[in-house]
């Protein structure tokens, strides 16, 4: 998420689960929220954007994961 979005709402925070599939190279070839409690829709296509960017490990085969992550207010 980017800092103009963090400095709009400093207290967000929630859960985003995000489908993600993956290919055999360890690319992320598609991101998207599967569920959230964030209650921003701005904010969590922000971060399945940036999971496009994300690489893992390599594989055999192409996959599909739902991948959760957690979000914490700093204040």
């Amino acid at each position: 998420m980017d800092r103009a979005r963090l400095a709009e709402r400093p207290a967000l925070q929630g859960k985003v689960s995000l489908r993600l599939t993956i290919e055999s190279s360890g690319a992320v070839a598609k991101s998207e929220v599967a569920e959230s409690t964030l209650q921003d829709p701005k904010a969590e296509q922000c971060i399945a954007k940036a999971a496009q960017a994300w690489l893992f490990p390599k594989q055999a085969q192409r996959s599909a994961i739902v991948y959760p992550c957690e979000l914490r207010s700093a204040q």
